[in-house]
């Protein structure tokens, strides 16, 4: 398990994503000002991006280490390239602070990434350009640490597409925040709440918990590393399902079932006031379109368990790693109060789904996968309506809620494992057949015979 793949660049099929990625901020640039006069927000939005959004540093931090990691630089050379990755952190430290001088202290080590993964930007740039003997290495490399940041780009920036930041302040949606407090409260507590007030209460816990939640994006990086330097091991490549999931899940929770997040549907009661009671779910609170902090299913949930669930055939500690990530992904999504318990249940199926979609669709394992992708995709329809257009007297008791729940996140996890085993039984290539010797012909002579 220590030795890697020693073709793993060649294998690795996700060109083609990052030169649509390019061709889409080229064209975003020339198109956006020709259609929308006088909105132009997409100007600098790579430098607003890589100042403002926290995935996207983590995403610039992943950059660096699979620079150091894949490529394996010389001390020397690995040394250089993080003194200059410190001074551009230096740089975007201060202009954060001329952006915004009430940004924390705490926000802005969160922040830190962008300065190592440009310098690892530029170390690869300039070793390509130099050394064209490394580029059958440095090419996919290359790719593999800047599709994720690319792809945080435009999470970041396209639901707003043309408009102002004021323009989409007066866009103005309902929210599922009665919905899915009145379903997390048919437990008898609000669990985001417990959580918080466990989390909330010390602050050394909660900086790490909120570390972990900002770094979201870095451990998605080491996945789709671990998966780079190992691809005969990968049963859907990671990559792959974090595109999934974010092309089916972008629109259908920021424009169909879009939430505000506990914290900021219950504003300073959270976490440590009395939590209140909402008897109709139905009612519906309008919000504007850019504080939409929550949604269902939680894509960043989803996004972990993708990388614990394609990381199944990985028996070493990377796997089990990843897990206790995930787990403690949950823990922190739910005590900052940005999701509520619902949503991270409702995750589960939903990237079952997606998982499906991206695993090879080849007839020995079809059965399996097909069967996930149904389940998955319906559940999680299922769910998305029932807490959209049912009141609460369809929503039901507590115990036939969250019974429910239970069943569904047990059976898309036995399904997903036994997609893995159909997957992995039916990919293994046959031990070949020893040829066997030709034995020569013996006369056996019957006693007595002359």
């Amino acid at each position: 398990m220590s030795d890697r793949d020693p073709n793993f660049a060649s294998r690795f099929p996700y060109r083609a994503f990052f030169y649509l990625t390019i061709i889409f901020y080229i064209l975003a640039e020339l198109a956006i000002p020709l259609l929308s006069p006088g909105h132009a927000v997409l100007h600098s939005f790579i430098i607003r991006a890589l100042l403002n959004d926290i995935y996207t540093t983590g995403a610039c931090l992943g950059t660096f280490f699979i620079y150091a990691i894949v490529l394996r630089p010389e001390p020397r050379q690995l040394l250089f390239i993080t003194l200059l990755g410190i001074i551009g952190e230096y740089v975007f430290w201060e202009l954060r602070l001329a952006n915004d001088p009430s940004i924390s202290l705490e926000r802005l080590f969160l922040h830190l990434g962008v300065g190592l993964g440009l310098s690892a930007w530029g170390a690869m740039l300039y070793t390509l350009w130099r050394d064209p003997q490394e580029r059958p290495l440095l090419l996919p490399t290359l790719t593999l640490a800047s599709l994720l940041p690319s792809w945080q780009i435009l999470a970041y920036f396209v639901p707003n597409g043309i408009l102002t930041v004021e323009e989409a302040h007066q866009i103005k949606v309902p929210t599922l925040d009665c919905a899915l407090y009145y379903a997390d409260g048919l437990l008898g507590f609000q669990p985001s709440i417990w959580i918080g007030r466990l989390v909330l209460g010390w602050y050394p816990v909660k900086f790490l918990f909120n570390a972990i939640y900002s770094l979201i994006a870095f451990f998605m990086a080491m996945a789709a590393m671990r998966a780079f330097l190992y691809p005969n091991r990968n049963i859907a490549p990671p990559l792959l399902v974090f595109l999934a999931i974010l092309l089916v899940g972008a629109p259908l929770t920021n424009i169909w079932t879009p939430a505000l997040g506990i914290k900021v549907f219950l504003g300073n009661l959270y976490p440590f006031g009395v939590p209140p009671s909402v008897e109709d779910p139905a009612f519906k609170i309008i919000a504007p379109q850019t504080e939409n902090l929550c949604t269902i299913p939680s894509l960043h949930a989803s996004w972990l368990l993708a990388c614990y669930w394609s990381l199944a055939a990985h028996k070493d500690w990377w796997r089990p790693a990843m897990g206790v990530i995930f787990i403690a992904t949950l823990i922190s999504t739910l005590s900052i109060g940005g999701h509520y318990l619902i949503d991270l249940m409702v995750a589960v199926p939903f990237t079952l789904g997606c998982y499906a979609i991206c695993v090879p669709w080849k007839s020995p394992w079809r059965l399996p996968q097909v069967g996930s992708l149904l389940f998955g995709g319906g559940s999680t329809a299922f769910y998305l309506c029932l807490l959209k257009y049912s009141p609460a007297s369809l929503i039901g008791h507590g115990a036939a809620l969250w019974s429910s729940l239970i069943l569904t996140v047990a059976l898309s996890w036995w399904l997903k494992f036994y997609l893995d085993r159909s997957y992995l039984q039916n990919s293994l290539p046959e031990p070949a057949v020893q040829s066997e010797e030709e034995v020569p012909e013996t006369k056996l002579e019957t006693p007595g015979a002359l």
